[in-house]
């Protein structure tokens, strides 16, 4: 006969392959199911919390927080064709229609929220911006990018997404109706309404004619620009070289030249003007100077251009963002800029906005501090050339981390300084790869899926190693991710210590993680919304406020429910109070027609009950206090006890679990291997709410096997927590 004493079950769920495992801590301090728990940091735990009933959302979709400030906060419900903006307490406060995404497209769009801006991204459609406009006032529109004063120019991210070879030349270099043409089959119809850069002159497509024709609007006068002295002299020769990079001329084409300076002894008036020209590379071109020069120099200046007319060149850009080239897949605000990054033409590609709150400006400029950033992953990383990355995710923390389809990334940032054009790089750190799972900051690290969508890792940062590391954080429950697809946070307070990431699987459950890096504290559990009638599943999460909300398929509608972690609430799901005279006949909400519902006042469990076609429903007794809501099932199940004798573990051997002496705390329903305990005597009030026991119970067992366990449930939707147990084991 043994005594075991089981004062933790910190470790949480452990999977099966670990179930044998008794030589281990978290063999001991662990669960083989416990289904509708919250883990406790002190290492017990209990049966979670309900939810109330604020909304029917009217469809499935993603949940999202909008957090204005403190007390200005907004759940945001991404459904087919609209966002739907709640105020924590269920009011709808904006339906904004005609977004261009599906209920089928919510989970891969890319998310940032800053202030009274949200920004919604995906590669299928241009930047969405919901704008917070007033208290309760919300609108919805394509994100627009900053323009000049005279609209000749618009401050987007253009790129070369075609042949690097092609070149493009215009009728004329100003005005309206004018006709371009393609050295190369570029163009179709989809191009137009689209904007091109020939150097830093902007034309906007308004017609198309074949793949190599279309008809442009000139903004301004199409004017090529020479780097600062692009001139070279060779003493005794007239021949003037010119260097300009990607110049796309045939040998024989006049080029208007103007703001050349005298240059070796050559006059400017013989380098200005029509020349005509001959080629030497890609890059460099001669023409006659008229007069010999006097030395052999570089010259001419930093304002020598040349006039665009009937110029072909292949120093020209496309817009990176277009119904062509696709449109970013990620989105996140880090160190005072708007990040995109990953479009299907640059999948690689990461671009960031001009600082001091030029969020929508993307000018690159001359590289200065302030200035935009352009670059693609694969050109540099640690500043050598890597092979090209899709990025999946953006996601701003201790740095700027970026998660990509083959591995993860980060751009170190300058002590006390922002990203700049100069300074920001990218450090390859490990190689797994992210799923399309969102990661959430939690606890000092990220939390992110492996690409194969079945394993969550922490992107940690170690002083030590000065790098990032990915351990896994659900090796030891593997089988409670069966398909992430959201993941949020819920941080701690003065009143509940304990903090909580919730991943929102495929199929309906949801993976519960307690974490406590200082404690060295790591727990999982899991959620289930099934009720007696029926299916019902999570479809999405959100925390706001530091409370838990969820979207709830049940039984096809679609319900928006305020979750209770801590003690004090609801202990059903999706529950409505209704208050009146004492009586025994009610009219309740549609979302509980033709089903069955539990009824409540308070703590006092009255039983459950069918709600016909019309809302009406019946309870036992008279009451003035009704709360009806779905039961979900509570199920805790211990490893099976470890006996060490001095002949070695007897794991698996036939044993019998005498009885067990359960510490209880706050409790009101709780039935152990079969056998329920009784939480009043004879005498109480069964018509008055009853008070939880927080005291020790001795529960006796029978029966021998190889793996006895102790199984935990309730036969009511009431409160059970559990501290830790006692076991007297015979072998």
């Amino acid at each position: 006969k043994q005594h075991l004493l089981n004062s933790s079950f910190i470790s949480g769920f452990i999977g099966a392959d670990f179930r044998m495992r008794a030589e281990t801590v978290a063999y001991n301090n662990g669960l083989i199911d416990n289904k509708n728990v919250i883990m406790l940091n002190s290492g017990g735990w209990k049966r979670r919390g309900g939810s109330e009933f604020l909304a029917d959302v009217g469809g499935r979709g993603r949940l999202a927080p909008f957090a204005f400030d403190h007390d200005e906060l907004y759940i945001v419900a991404l459904v087919e064709g609209a966002a739907l903006v709640f105020s924590i307490n269920g009011t709808l406060v904006g339906n904004l229609t005609g977004a261009p995404w599906s209920a089928d497209m919510v989970w891969e769009l890319s998310i940032a929220q800053l202030a009274n801006t949200m920004i919604v991204c995906h590669e299928s459609f241009a930047p969405q911006k919901i704008l917070r406009t007033g208290l309760e006032s919300f609108t919805l529109s394509a994100m627009s990018f900053e323009s000049s004063i005279t609209g000749d120019k618009t401050y987007q991210p253009f790129g070369r997404y075609v042949s690097s070879t092609c070149t493009l030349s215009c009728s004329h270099a100003s005005g309206s109706g004018r006709t371009l043409t393609a050295s190369e089959a570029i163009f179709s119809a989809s191009w137009v309404g689209l904007r091109l850069r020939w150097y830093d002159t902007e034309m906007l497509i308004t017609g198309y004619t074949s793949t190599t024709v279309v008809t442009v609007t000139i903004y301004g006068t199409l004017t090529g620009k020479f780097d600062t002295d692009p001139a070279l002299t060779t003493n005794g020769s007239t021949t003037v070289e010119m260097t300009l990079a990607y110049h796309g001329l045939t040998s024989g084409q006049t080029l208007t030249i103007a703001g050349m300076n005298d240059v070796g002894g050559i006059a400017a008036s013989n380098l200005n003007g029509a020349r005509v020209c001959t080629n030497v590379d890609d890059h460099h071109f001669t023409f006659p100077g008229g007069t010999q020069a006097s030395s052999s120099v570089d010259g001419g200046g930093p304002h020598a251009t040349f006039s665009g007319a009937g110029i072909a060149t292949r120093n020209w850009k496309e817009q990176a963002f277009s119904s062509v080239n696709g449109y970013p897949r990620c989105v996140c605000f880090y160190g005072g800029r708007l990040w995109f990054a990953g479009t299907p033409s640059d999948p690689g590609g990461i671009w960031a906005s001009q600082l001091h709150g030029r969020f929508y400006n993307f000018d690159v400029g001359d590289g200065f501090d302030d200035e935009a950033i352009d670059l693609s992953i694969g050109s540099q990383v640690d500043g050598t050339a890597q092979q090209v990355a899709e990025i999946v995710h953006l996601v701003p923390d201790r740095d700027l981390n970026i998660y990509t389809a083959t591995g993860e990334y980060y751009a170190p940032q300058p002590q006390d300084s922002a990203l700049t054009p100069s300074t920001f790089r990218l450090k390859f750190q490990t190689g797994y790869g992210s799923a399309s799972m969102r990661p959430v900051n939690f606890d000092g690290a990220t939390l992110f899926a492996q690409r194969n969508a079945r394993v969550i890792r922490e992107f940690l940062f170690v002083d030590l190693s000065n790098s990032y590391q990915a351990p896994s954080v659900s090796f030891i429950a593997p089988e409670l991710q069966t398909g992430p697809r959201q993941v949020m946070a819920l941080n701690g307070h003065e009143a509940r210590p304990e903090q909580y990431a919730f991943f929102v699987q495929d199929d309906g459950t949801v993976a519960v993680f307690l974490s406590s890096r200082s404690e060295k504290i790591t727990s999982w559990s899991y959620w289930t919304a099934d009720n007696v009638d029926g299916d019902a599943g999570f479809e999405s999460v959100v925390t706001v406020g530091g409370k838990l909300y969820a979207l709830v398929n049940r039984n096809g509608s679609y319900c928006l429910e305020a979750f209770q972690i801590d003690d004090n609430g609801v202990t059903v799901d999706c529950a409505s109070t209704y208050s009146g005279a004492q009586q025994t006949d009610w009219v309740v909400d549609e979302v509980y027609w033709d089903q069955t519902v539990v009824l409540m006042e308070g703590n006092l469990y009255l039983g459950t009950a069918y709600v016909d076609s019309s809302g009406n429903v019946s309870t036992p007794i008279p009451v003035d206090n009704l709360i009806i809501g779905f039961d979900y099932a509570m199920r805790v199940e211990t490893t099976s006890p470890r006996v060490d004798l001095p002949d070695g573990s007897h794991i698996g051997s036939i044993r019998r679990i005498n009885k067990t002496i359960v510490d209880f705390k706050d409790t009101l329903n709780c039935v152990v291997n079969g056998r329920e305990i009784i939480v009043r005597d004879a005498l109480a009030d069964l018509t008055e709410e009853p008070d939880p026991i927080t005291e020790k119970r001795t529960i006796t067992h029978f029966g021998f096997g190889r793996d006895p366990t102790v199984v935990f449930t309730t036969s009511a939707p009431q409160k059970c927590c559990v501290r830790g147990m006692k076991l007297e084991v015979t072998l």
